[in-house]
């Protein structure tokens, strides 16, 4: 087992992390200075325990709507550096040192080379926009690149988690509960991704022994996922009823997400409510094939929502609905629909390995630059903005991901952070994020690349080690 912090150490890295957010909330560039060092270290350290404070560090003004602003940036070296940039660039090298020291089993080592060719169009893009004089976005290419050394560096933390389990739930208990009663069920987008698990969490730990016993989280698990889809359908309601009451008033309207999105939420609480109640009977071959049968169910659904709306333009999408079904068919139909067409015209639009991101800019009546809308689905996001050398590359590489962790998962279902938080958040959000929805590994870069990448690497990564050291279990549970 390697040394890892101590859990008054890493609570320091926490505190800090807590001053620097403050200090970010008062000028950006003081709140980089004071991040920076602390997140190259706390990659390097390459520990369990240093999570908590690391989804700190990546907080600022545009991940709170209370605070309204967009993403906070102060420097510029080529490329716009944010915290969450850093990470991902830090995590890089981590995984390329990983790479050439064969730290890796062989199956990662051989993907990572494969990943590494896709930097070819990568650049190329990138550069090629950045000699248009495109502004905002010309190194999205290069970025999007970066992240799956994000995965690397979580195969190196796995060796931690036995270690950083316990911490890891006892403090983002805190963090959760404090975000949930400061920001009541409004969209903190780093820790979103966790709405519906602060119970399960809270359960794990102060009712279990230090073996994680089943029976009392899967007591209190129920009641959790009902309350929270109570409250959040409830705070829907109240927020339409108000924007009909103003006559859609675009105040109203503009606030309309601070509750966060209803179906996204909802897709969450109902994976984690549906694993924890099936994890024992499910059987090991369907989990398994879980993360390729959504491929081929969100390939079914883009194709037949193109194939209805057949290049009609968006519904008018001035938000006139009053019941949650007039929203579903809104959003589906109306608003995803013409995104997911306009992104498979894109796709279709030649060059197609070295795309010309000239297409996806617009300009507006003033003549000021902007981006089309993103096609809302990561796949069709990637081939369409990436081409399909490099955005093939990464679509392969987030389904390999999580094959491989559902394949760990079979032999470590009675490890109830794993299947009860890690697995079920993760594949709500590789499924509704990333397939149906937002971008996984081009939006909301840390959120959803810890969920995505992060998570499922330590999975597997924990499930390797403890093959390398013996028995991970029993002979009858393998």
């Amino acid at each position: 087992m390697p040394k890892v912090m101590s859990d008054s150490t890493a609570d320091k890295f926490i505190f800090y992390a807590l001053f620097a957010l403050a200090a970010s909330c008062v000028h950006p560039a003081i709140g980089l200075l004071l991040k920076f060092p602390v997140i190259i270290y706390l990659v390097k350290r390459c520990d369990m325990k240093s999570l908590p404070a690391l989804l700190i560090l990546m907080l600022g003004k545009g991940n709170f709507r209370i605070f309204g602003g967009s993403a906070e940036f102060a420097l510029r070296l080529g490329i716009t550096l944010t915290p969450t940039s850093l990470f991902v660039i830090c995590a890089f090298v981590f995984a390329i040192l990983g790479v050439l020291r064969s730290k890796y089993d062989g199956g990662s080592k051989m993907f990572a080379f494969f990943w590494l060719l896709s930097a070819i169009p990568a650049f190329v893009i990138s550069f090629q926009a950045k000699r248009y004089g495109l502004k905002g976005a010309w190194s999205i290419p290069i970025m999007t690149f970066f992240v799956p050394g994000v995965y690397y560096w979580g195969l190196s933390m796995a060796r931690t988690y036995e270690a950083g389990r316990e911490y890891f739930v006892k403090r983002m208990i805190v963090m959760l509960t404090v975000f949930e009663v400061l920001y009541f069920g409004q969209i903190i987008y780093v820790f979103s991704f966790f709405h519906g698990t602060l119970l399960i969490c809270l359960a794990i730990y102060v009712m279990t022994d230090n073996r994680y016993r089943w029976g009392a989280a899967r007591a209190l698990a129920p009641i959790g996922v009902v309350a929270a889809l109570a409250v959040l359908l409830f705070a829907r309601r109240m927020q339409m009823e108000a924007a009909i009451a103003e006559n859609y008033s675009a105040a109203d309207i503009a606030s309309g997400d601070k509750f966060g999105s209803t179906f996204s939420a909802m897709v969450n609480m109902l994976c984690v409510f549906a694993l924890v109640m099936c994890r024992k009977s499910l059987p090991k071959g369907l989990l398994r094939m879980l993360p390729i049968l959504m491929v081929v169910f969100n390939v079914c659904l883009v194709s037949f929502v193109i194939v209805t709306q057949s290049g009609n333009k968006a519904h008018d999408v001035g938000f006139k609905y009053e019941t949650f079904t007039e929203r579903f068919e809104m959003k589906l139909f109306g608003d995803r629909g013409y995104v997911w067409s306009m992104g498979w015209d894109e796709i279709k639009t030649p060059p197609y390995v070295f795309k010309d991101m000239r297409q996806v800019y617009v300009y507006g009546a003033d003549g000021k630059q902007g981006m089309k809308l993103l096609p809302h689905n990561q796949f069709i996001t990637l081939l369409a903005r990436q081409g399909l050398w490099l955005g093939g590359v990464l679509s392969i590489f987030i389904i390999w991901v999580w094959v491989r962790a559902c394949k760990a998962m079979t032999f470590c279902m009675d490890d109830l952070l794993i299947s009860m938080v890690f697995i079920p958040v993760g594949i709500s959000i590789y499924f509704i994020g990333g397939l149906a929805g937002q971008a996984v590994v081009t939006h909301n870069l840390w959120a959803h690349s810890t969920v995505c990448l992060v998570f499922p690497a330590i999975i597997y990564g924990h499930w390797l080690d403890r093959q390398r050291r013996g028995p991970f279990m029993p002979i009858r549970n393998r």
